[in-house]
């Protein structure tokens, strides 16, 4: 459900338009990062690291059976610092799978005002063509930068910490959203419902147009007494 739906611009003023358009940069500006990027890019290393810890046991079991142990030795070697690297992509990988998650839930109680912004804007835009109104512009911040190729505890430990604050200032702010009521135009029909439903509420768009809902026929019994109290009559 949005409270998007229904809702005539053209009896709105154009300071209530304004005022509505100007909230693109606030709903905009909490957004936690786009990091898919980023995140594909960490699984893909998962895989690579995890090939690679498999591949060099391979090598060092065969060059163990084959007498070779310095050979087996450096194979092992190459495992460890292979699993050591691939600890560090897990937890970048659950990193931003969280982000992403927390960006879900974002479009989600955002979608209503941001696309109350977009009307405003375009009904300015129709109201007086001649306008001078710069673009709609998102406030999200910028995607994290890319990791460095020798990745080290230390940049995992400031992304880590980055990470945290990011998603404990966007908890703070959806959590301000939670609970808020819409009133209903009547006064004494209490509330429409929360203005901003919970991300995890299901909720569909409905159709502009739906067909009549189907008639329900009458049982058989009810059709036989029906035909017995119009012969009696």
């Amino acid at each position: 459900m949005t409270h998007t739906e229904g809702i005539d611009l053209r009896d709105r003023s154009d300071g209530s338009l304004h005022k509505m358009r100007d909230s693109y940069t606030a709903e905009t500006d909490w957004a936690p990062p786009h990091v898919v990027d980023e995140l594909r890019a960490m699984r893909f290393a998962v895989t690579n690291a995890e090939t690679t810890v498999a591949r060099a046991d391979a090598e060092a079991v065969a060059a163990r059976a084959a007498g070779d142990h310095a050979l087996a030795a450096r194979h092992g070697q190459l495992a460890e610092s292979a699993r050591y690297v691939a600890r560090f992509y897990r937890q970048m990988e659950a990193m931003d799978a969280a982000i992403l998650d927390h960006r879900d839930q974002w479009a989600r109680v955002t979608e209503g005002s941001r696309h109350l912004a977009v009307m405003a804007d375009a009904e300015l835009r129709r109201r007086h063509p001649r306008i001078a109104l710069d673009p709609l512009r998102s406030a999200e911040s910028e995607p994290p930068a890319p990791l460095p190729p020798a990745l080290t505890e230390a940049d995992v430990d400031a992304r880590l910490k980055h990470t945290r604050e990011t998603l404990a200032r966007f908890t703070a702010q959806l959590q301000e959203r939670q609970g808020v009521q819409v009133p209903d135009p009547e006064p004494d029909y209490g509330y429409e419902g929360e203005a901003w439903p919970a991300p995890w509420a299901p909720w569909h768009r409905d159709a502009i147009v739906k067909p009549p809902a189907p008639q329900i026929p009458a049982a058989q019994p009810v059709i036989e007494r029906y035909a017995e109290l119009e012969a009696q009559s």
